[in-house]
């Protein structure tokens, strides 16, 4: 459910080359820190793992993981980065995205998902 009674128009986006500097753009807007090359070569990699979020065609918000090989073939997801706009926070986005990363099999064993907590 959305605002005022409505639903919200919520969608999820994967990152291309083409859409890497929304990514881009909307960290430098949510969090206080400079992320490096190798953070965006990493969130790129992980294919289906790293996602734009937008309200209403609107680019609001990330998440960006980085696969992690283990032993046997599994991967473990690091989840960087979570985080949506002030203005949008409380729409349900961030559950939105949590969720349909947390249930998604992407065609590899993940053996675990990590949380940066900074």
């Amino acid at each position: 459910m959305g605002v005022g009674g409505r639903e919200v128009a919520i969608s999820l986006d994967r990152v291309r080359d083409k859409n890497m500097m929304q990514l881009k753009k909307i960290n430098t807007a949510i969090f206080p820190v400079h992320y490096n090359d190798k953070y965006y070569t990493d969130a790129f990699a992980s294919g289906d793992f790293t996602k734009l979020e937008y309200y209403s065609d609107i680019c609001v918000g990330s998440i960006a993981c980085r696969l992690e090989k283990k032993e046997g073939g599994a991967v473990r997801v690091y989840m960087m980065t979570l985080g949506v706009l002030a203005p949008y926070r409380g729409l349900g986005i961030i559950f939105r995205c949590r969720f349909e990363i947390s249930i998604c099999n992407f065609g590899v064993s993940v053996q675990g998902l990590l949380l940066c907590l900074a």
